[in-house]
Parts: C-alpha cells; sequence; structure tokens
C-alpha cells in the first residue's frame, strides 16, 4: 500500500508512519510532503492508495487545502488530520469531500487504521454509485434516442400501409377494372408490414441484449460460419459471390448472438455488391488477450467518414439508400461484440470494398 501523507510537523507525521507501519497486514510505503504544493507534486507525478492531510499547512489556507487536493484526486481517499478542538471543521472537511478524519491529539494506531481502513471503503462505494449513476443517465439518453428514433422509422411503413388500404378501397369501388390497381396496392402493404416486422424484430433482439443470458461457452467461430453459409446459400449461389475462410478459432461466447454477427455482415456484403464477381474472405487472428476476426469484401464500398456513423441506429447511407433495409443491423453488431467485451470496426473505400474487424476476448468476461 502506498500512502501520501501531507504534514508540516515533524513530531505527527512519525507519530502517522509509525501507527500505519503496517496495514491490513502489508507494509505501507509513506510519501511525506511538509506543504500543499509538495502534495500536489507528488500526487501528479505518481499514484496513491490513500491520502492524510493536514489542513493547516504553511502554503495554504485552511479552507482551500481540502478542495485543492479533491479536485486533483478526486477517487483517492482522503483522511484529514486535525488538531483537537476542530471537530467542527472535521464535521466540515467530510462534507467538502473527506472520506474521514482523525483528532491528532487522541489519535492512537486503532483508531488511525480505522479511520483509514473506513476512508477506502467509503470511496469504493462512492465510485460504484458514480459508475451506476454515469450508467443510468447514459442509458436513460440512449433510451430516450431509442424511443424518438424508433417512432420515426416506424411511421413510414406505417404511414405508407395507411395510404394504400384507403387506395384498395377507391380501386374496389371502381368493380372489376380496379382489382389490378387493389393487388398492387396490397402488395405494397405487404412490403410495408413486412419491413415494419423485420424492423421490430431487430429492435427487439437489440433491447433485449441487455437482460441476455451473459453466460458464455467454447464456441467453435468456423462452425458458426459455416452454419451461416449454410443459411445464405441461396442468396450466395444467385449473386455468384466466391466466400472463402481461414481457419477460425475457438472462443468464448453466446452462439446465438456471434452467429447473428456474421450473417449480418456477410449479408451486407452480398447486399452491397458492385458489378464485379463478389470475393469475400474471412480470417481469423491473434491478437494478444483477444481473437480478431475480419470479413473483408470487394463491394461498393464506402467514404472513410462513413465507417463510424454506420454503426448508428437506424443509419442509412445517402448511396444505399435504394437498397433495402432498416439501418439497425450493424448497431446490433456491435452492441452483441461490446457485450462480449470485444469490439467492433469498419474499414472501407468507395469502389474498392470494405473490412469489418472484430474482436472477441479469450476469457469469457
Amino acid at each position: 500500500m502506498k500512502l501520501l501523507l501531507v504534514e508540516d510537523t515533524d513530531s505527527h507525521a512519525r507519530l502517522v508512519q509509525r501507527y500505519i507501519e503496517h496495514f491490513e497486514g502489508a507494509a505501507v510505503e509513506v510519501v511525506h510532503e511538509r506543504t500543499l504544493a509538495g502534495g500536489l507534486r507528488a500526487l501528479r507525478d505518481g499514484s496513491f492508495d490513500a491520502i492524510m492531510l493536514d489542513l493547516s499547512l504553511p502554503d495554504s489556507a485552511w479552507e482551500s487545502t481540502l478542495s485543492v487536493v479533491v479536485e486533483t484526486a478526486p477517487r483517492t481517499p482522503t483522511v484529514v488530520l486535525t488538531s483537537v478542538g476542530d471537530l467542527e471543521l472535521a464535521a466540515h472537511a467530510v462534507a467538502q469531500g473527506a472520506d474521514d478524519y482523525v483528532v491528532k491529539g487522541s489519535m492512537n494506531a486503532e483508531m488511525l487504521q480505522r479511520a483509514l481502513r473506513y476512508a477506502i471503503e467509503r470511496k469504493k462505494v462512492l465510485e460504484k454509485l458514480r459508475r451506476r449513476t454515469e450508467e443510468l443517465e447514459q442509458s436513460n439518453e440512449a433510451l430516450k434516442h431509442f424511443a424518438h428514433t424508433t417512432a420515426h422509422e416506424l411511421r413510414q411503413p406505417l404511414n405508407s400501409s395507411s395510404l394504400n388500404l384507403g387506395l384498395i378501397k377507391v380501386f374496389l369501388d371502381r368493380g372489376e377494372s380496379g382489382i389490378p390497381l387493389a393487388t398492387e396496392s396490397v402488395d405494397r402493404v405487404s412490403v410495408a408490414l413486412r419491413d415494419m416486422s423485420d424492423t421490430m424484430n431487430d429492435l427487439l433482439a437489440f433491447a433485449s441484449l441487455e437482460k441476455a443470458d451473459k453466460q458464455r461457452v467454447d464456441c467453435d467461430l468456423g462452425a458458426l460460419l459455416q452454419d451461416v453459409l449454410d443459411d445464405l446459400a441461396p442468396q450466395i449461389q444467385e449473386s455468384g459471390a466466391k466466400i472463402t475462410a481461414s481457419q477460425l478459432p475457438h472462443a468464448p461466447c453466446n452462439q446465438r448472438h456471434v452467429r447473428h454477427v456474421f450473417g449480418n455482415l456477410i449479408s451486407n456484403a452480398l447486399k452491397y455488391r458492385s458489378d464485379r464477381p463478389l470475393e469475400v474472405q474471412i480470417d481469423g487472428e491473434d491478437d494478444g488477450d483477444a481473437w480478431k476476426v475480419t470479413v473483408k469484401d470487394n463491394g461498393v464500398g464506402m467514404e472513410t467518414d462513413e465507417c463510424e456513423s454506420v454503426f448508428e441506429m437506424f443509419k442509412r447511407l445517402p448511396s444505399q439508400a435504394h437498397i433495402q433495409g432498416n439501418g439497425v443491423g450493424l448497431a446490433l453488431c456491435r452492441s452483441i461484440i461490446e457485450h462480449h467485451g470485444g469490439r467492433i470496426s469498419a474499414h472501407s473505400k468507395p469502389g474498392v470494398g470494405s473490412s469489418f474487424v472484430f474482436t472477441l476476448p479469450k476469457m469469457a468476461m
């Protein structure tokens, strides 16, 4: 354990060091500074497990000493050392960010170590609370955005269906001559409802990730890929695509989710192909603590500045607006990979093709 002691009175400093020579059965390294400037310099130069701070220092007014230290090291447990009769000051210090205080005139080893232990545990709890609060705030913002974009995206097929249902009635009122036009409207309603159903299914899959079973099993990524290729065999044959894969590793994962990632990336390669014969190469390689998988194609590609935004929910690139899709697939892929503790990115060039790279940790998160 490494402790920063900021105390200008040497006798008090020696007493503190003697009392905490060992803490929780481990030796304690104490860095002693006599001024606030020295303490701040030490905090900038290194990390500490805790701080013991005298508020009455020669180069700082007691009213500002603590705030400067807390601002410099907000996540480091801090115990204030106060003189006899300064209990009101000590309580004020705790309210301003200190984790505990000790009265120097009556302290002993047990008291000092108890305060230190409490400060460390209190900071851990506060840190967990801070992270949870941030997660909830981010989740609330994401939920607002999710609800807004979902309502916007579903409005179009609903409007289309409503319009065509009205036309069907008009055409049928014409009698037999209106039947062909009514049939066309029925077909358009069917397409709109199918698109809406596909979007809803993808949204439900996206929303269910937070509650998904986080248990990972050893997965043969090559076998998962082959399952996807078997399912897509008709589309692959129709496109005339040449799809090759190197030996893929085993990795701990949710098989259904990672299978979806392979399916989406290969379906996109088939969907966004160019006029030349499509070639797709899938490779796996060691990336330290993770396995890296690359899905590379020679399709239409996209601009470099679109390689990040393509993972946004409902994102449809202007150059690909004529191709059927709902803009949910890649957002779902990113969410799946990040839930596994990995990352996914895209690299592309118009007219050359795209590479999608994702990683899966070798050890289950």
